[in-house]
């Protein structure tokens, strides 16, 4: 049994171990919750009033993501703590490649009513992990009842000092630029088919790309370091969430420019590769067209590539440059490039 008490009443409530969403009710899980997440600089009022309040930011930065079950996960596939940590990491991502920092999370959680207690504080377990790695509060938010999990984000941050007032966009990718990424891709995607093969075992290949898809690494000091080493060198950023042909698709076409990318120069990880081939599938085509890397794709000024590639130690890889031409991507040396569309 496990003894619970409200934090506003005082009152202990006696729980089943196998406890549901429905014994423990709206606010009491509120109350439980609450319980685990910190609250860290820049927050002055989190989680238990109507709003939460935050200290004046330096150039707000917002990102907002959705994880719907059966779209985006699986809950007989990943762990509680993992999913909780990639429901925030995601929009961290989104934050780190504009060159911000979180401050402050809100999670809507719609979730049906049997869903266990115990799945629950791990969930909270895994969000509060990654807002304890990078230095933010999870604040507030929603809870409502739904016919399956949906999982919706909003993180708030601000503009890392390193970015020197400008936030890093889509657009701004000039002609002559270098197209890079930061470390390598298709790992996820790897990850991804192995699981929909149902063939995932415990080799060193196998839990290398399911530990990229279950729990990314948003790329947020790489980009401090870049910034820091030259933010006027950096014209363009995004991460690379849907898939790398498609992600620089959207450079294209905000800058209006046009991208080359060579298949040839991808960085793929040979545990990638090996998991591509037992799988029958081609690396190259998960790296350009996968989603889930979570790296960063850049476009920065040439002359600046080696100075800013030794700052990160060797990160960065050269994939492909702007060019003349109609706006739009052009991949080199693969067949048809495709990316994860929503719909």
């Amino acid at each position: 049994m496990l003894r619970e008490t409200n934090l506003a009443t005082g009152r202990a409530t006696i729980l089943a171990q196998d406890a549901r969403l429905r014994d423990t009710g709206e606010f009491g899980a509120i109350d439980r919750f609450a319980s685990k997440l910190a609250k860290r600089a820049g927050v002055r009022v989190g989680l238990g009033d109507d709003c939460a309040v935050l200290d004046a930011l330096n150039t707000p930065v917002i990102s907002c993501d959705a994880l719907v079950e059966a779209v985006h996960f699986r809950r007989d596939w990943t762990s509680a703590f993992d999913l909780g940590r990639k429901t925030l990491a995601v929009s961290v991502s989104d934050l780190a490649s504009s060159g911000a920092r979180p401050v402050a999370a809100f999670l809507s959680l719609c979730t049906p009513p049997d869903l266990e207690m115990a799945w629950l504080d791990s969930f909270y377990d895994g969000m509060e992990s990654l807002a304890e790695e990078f230095d933010f509060s999870v604040a507030g938010g929603d809870t409502t009842s739904a016919p399956q999990l949906v999982l919706s984000a909003t993180l708030i941050g601000e503009l890392l000092p390193e970015a020197m007032g400008r936030p890093v966009l889509r657009q701004g990718a000039q002609l002559g630029d270098l197209v890079c990424v930061s470390g390598n891709l298709g790992a996820s995607s790897a990850g991804l088919q192995l699981l929909l093969s149902g063939n995932a075992t415990f080799s060193p290949a196998h839990a290398a790309v399911l530990e990229r898809h279950f729990n990314p690494t948003p790329r947020l000091q790489t980009m401090r370091v870049l910034l820091e080493a030259n933010r006027d060198a950096i014209h363009a950023a995004m991460d690379i969430s849907d898939g790398l042909s498609g992600d620089a698709r959207h450079i294209a076409q905000r800058s209006q420019k046009r991208l080359t990318i060579d298949a040839n120069s991808l960085p793929i990880a040979a545990t990638t590769g090996e998991v591509a081939e037992q799988l029958g599938l081609d690396a190259q085509t998960l790296a350009l067209g996968g989603g889930e890397d979570y790296e960063l794709l850049l476009c920065i000024v040439p002359q600046a590539f080696p100075a800013l590639n030794e700052a990160v130690n060797g990160a960065l890889t050269r994939v492909g440059e702007v060019v003349e031409g109609e706006v739009g991507v052009q991949v080199l040396n693969a067949g048809e490039a495709c990316s994860w569309t929503h719909f």
